[in-house]
């Protein structure tokens, strides 16, 4: 499973970001994690040392409790972070929209979609061009962690071919690279 997959695909996994990357920067044992989040704590732990085997949390023992905190090293420390912090506070993405309107995206309430919508508004072109570069530049960040922890062994250049070959395509790697990600690896 790709890494950007393995990060986003959880309600557990968000609830544990909130706790751990939010505004306190909390170390919390795993019966705290479960208690604040009302999640069930197999649940809890098993994504738990899920996220510590990907290296996103660091996990310490202390007596008898075992703690966990986010890991300020990692190369995505910031975007997690920068991602809980930009959705603390928005309203339950459950929120109803009115009768007979669909919002762009199904895990976002009518509420937050108009806030979107407004603040886009707002904004100038250059900011908006730098919102979609600092994405981009983001999106690249997690591509190549994936791609680092498939290949720990890879050069530099075979990163950044691995990580073209996502972008461009077989056909275009082929003809301006002369490398093959279908033979390589993606």
């Amino acid at each position: 499973m790709h890494i950007l997959e393995q990060i986003l695909s959880s309600k557990t996994r968000a609830a544990i970001f909130r706790l751990l990357f939010g505004p306190a920067r909390n170390e919390l044992h795993c019966r705290e994690i479960q208690r604040r989040s009302g999640l069930a704590i197999g649940t809890v732990r098993q994504e738990l040392q899920k996220l510590e085997r990907l290296d996103l949390v660091k996990a310490y023992r202390d007596s008898n409790r075992l703690y966990y905190r986010a890991n300020l090293d990692h190369l995505l420390y910031e975007d997690i972070r920068n991602m809980v912090l930009k959705t603390a506070g928005y309203p339950d993405p459950d929120q109803d929209a009115p009768p007979g309107y669909r919002t762009q995206s199904s895990d976002t309430s009518y509420r937050v979609e108009r806030m979107q919508i407004e603040a886009y508004r707002r904004m100038t072109p250059a900011e908006k061009m730098r919102r979609i570069s600092d994405l981009c530049q983001a999106s690249a960040r997690i591509a190549l962690a994936g791609i680092r922890q498939r290949y720990p062994q890879a050069t530099e250049r075979e990163l950044q071919l691995r990580l073209a070959a996502l972008r461009l395509g077989r056909e275009t790697m082929v003809k301006v690279f002369g490398w093959d990600p279908e033979v390589e690896g993606y």
